[in-house]
């Protein structure tokens, strides 16, 4: 099946398909803005010993399995401290 568009149709669908583009990168700009200034932040922060850590979780990760995790090596940290 054949469809005919005008040259304002083909024009407008042009167009709204630039728009989309445009946001698009705009979204993924300020995306790696924060993520710059996320890294910044993190970069300045300065804390006693290992008293400070950073925990990366992946997007589709188990959280459960991540705080799991995360309990045993507190655990662990804290049986070092209470030895020295």
């Amino acid at each position: 099946k054949q469809i005919n568009l005008t040259r304002s149709e083909t024009t407008t669908h042009s167009t709204k398909n630039m728009n989309v583009e445009r946001i698009d990168a705009t979204k993924e700009q300020v995306a790696l803005i924060k993520m710059k200034k996320l890294i910044k932040s993190l970069q300045e922060m300065r804390g006693n010993g290992t008293s400070m850590i950073s925990l990366a979780v992946p997007p589709k990760g188990n959280i459960h399995d991540v705080r799991k995790m995360f309990a045993e090596e507190h655990g662990k940290a804290t049986n070092i401290r209470s030895r020295v």
